[in-house]
């Protein structure tokens, strides 16, 4: 057991940590619907810029992220979506003039929190620029609008509402549009879908004209709010680290089970960064002997296994905990941990690298620093960001620097340090320019003026 606190202790005790137990709140919204009866939500890929979370009220969490920012598109899968109605998109090509009616959440906290439905028509058959993955409407629009499905007269899903044309385009040519708004087509979200392997249904065609009550009735079960979840920063706490008899003995300082998790949570993917030796030997203290690991109970031994065939894999690797995602909580001695990890592997032997952003949940026994839960999946269509590998090179490279040169901890700084730079390289980051000089040098992404070691 002493084993397990140190080595807490040791890798995180002496760094800044956030503070622990800040709960996700809602920083921005938008809407979307439910294609399938498998809990896959269709929005637009700028409602979830900047998400660190995303949720559903009433639903869950939305996980399993599909991003294409080219078009404007996104899907996320609902935790609790499965079964709920979902809408079909239209086969007939969309005609000049069609009626039509866009639902949504528009303006959230400032209209009620119920979903609105807007009619109009179909204006133009193309986009800004002729643009034809586009269609012009007259719909009204509003903020929270955006991902909303665009239908016709029979319910089925013409466009997915993206953007209006405001006040921006008023300051820049002194013209007011009136109802100038966009959607995506359904056929460009046809192909999104089908490249993506989620399933849809097409509706058959249909000369039926619903009333906008009966329109209503029908199309809004299947219409949800996106909530773009954030954690609101918060002042780092600086912990001095316990000497290494306070360490050995597992007197921690004294800190709430929420503060203890968050620590142990950057614990964890600070040693998983490490070399395999120091990796390995940290997460060898940490598991209960019977443990549910990603869907199946196995033993330590067994989770061990997984983690040394991983490591020998992919022996650079650095995980880093994305800024404000952490969300903690706690209930007598269990504590459930979750967090967006941005990820980075490489492998020398084989010349090849990796990189992606990932869920990551676990549940922790916080008397005894345990893990008796482990989950989580890659968010795919994201691309991992280096701010926190470049943070943890910097936190390096100032103990390294400026400690002892023959203490231990000024050691291990270094060594860190090194392996840190091994990811950075690995990801295509450089450290200085050619006739730069060391005050001058930075991190940058790799060009033809770079220092390459």
């Amino acid at each position: 057991m002493s084993r397990v606190v140190a080595a807490v202790s040791g890798i995180l005790f002496s760094c800044l940590v956030n503070a622990a137990g800040a709960q996700p709140e809602a920083s921005s919204s938008g809407s979307g619907f439910f294609v399938n009866g498998d809990g896959w939500v269709v929005t637009n890929a700028h409602v979830l810029e900047g998400c660190t979370k995303a949720s559903v009220p009433k639903l869950g969490g939305a996980t399993d992220w599909i991003v294409d920012r080219q078009n404007d598109l996104a899907a996320v899968k609902v935790a609790g979506g499965a079964g709920k109605p979902f809408l079909r998109l239209r086969s007939l090509a969309p005609r000049l003039g069609d009626d039509i009616a866009a639902f949504g959440y528009p303006l959230d906290g400032v209209l009620s929190d119920s979903i609105k439905v807007t009619t109009g028509n179909i204006n133009s058959l193309v986009g800004i620029d002729n643009d034809t993955r586009y269609l012009q409407i007259s719909t009204p629009l509003q903020p929270g609008n955006s991902g909303g499905p665009v239908v016709d007269r029979s319910g089925s899903v013409l466009g997915v509402a993206t953007a209006v044309l405001g006040s921006r385009f008023a300051e820049n040519t002194g013209i007011l549009p009136q109802n100038v708004n966009f959607a995506v087509r359904s056929n460009v979200l046809e192909l999104f879908l089908q490249s993506r392997e989620i399933e849809y249904e097409s509706a058959p065609r249909s000369n039926d004209e619903l009333k906008s009550a009966d329109l209503a009735e029908l199309v809004a079960p299947a219409v949800v709010q996106i909530r773009c979840l954030s954690e609101p920063p918060a002042p780092p706490v600086a912990t001095d680290p316990p000497s290494e008899q306070e360490a050995e003995s597992g007197a921690l300082p004294k800190l709430g089970a929420e503060e203890l998790a968050a620590i142990f949570a950057h614990a964890y993917h600070g040693a998983w960064s490490s070399p395999n030796e120091a990796a390995l030997t940290f997460m060898s203290g940490i598991y209960t002997e019977s443990i549910e690991f990603y869907g199946n109970v196995v033993s330590a031994a067994a989770v061990m296994e997984e983690k040394r065939k991983f490591a020998l894999r992919w022996p650079v690797r650095d995980y880093s905990v994305r800024d404000r995602s952490l969300s903690v909580a706690c209930k007598d001695s269990v504590c459930s941990v979750s967090a967006v990890v941005d990820w980075f592997a490489h492998s020398p032997a084989r010349a090849r690298s990796s990189n992606g952003v990932a869920s990551f949940e676990f549940q922790i026994n916080i008397d005894r620093l345990s893990v008796i839960r482990e989950t989580g999946s890659v968010l795919r269509g994201q691309a991992a960001n280096p701010e926190g590998m470049l943070t943890r090179w910097q936190d390096q490279n100032g103990k390294c620097r400026g400690g002892s040169g023959d203490s231990q901890e000024t050691l291990r700084a270094c060594d860190a340090r090194t392996h840190t730079e091994k990811s950075l390289a690995a990801a295509g980051w450089c450290y200085g320019r050619q006739g730069e000089y060391g005050h001058q040098m930075e991190w940058h992404r790799c060009d033809a003026r770079s220092i390459r070691n």
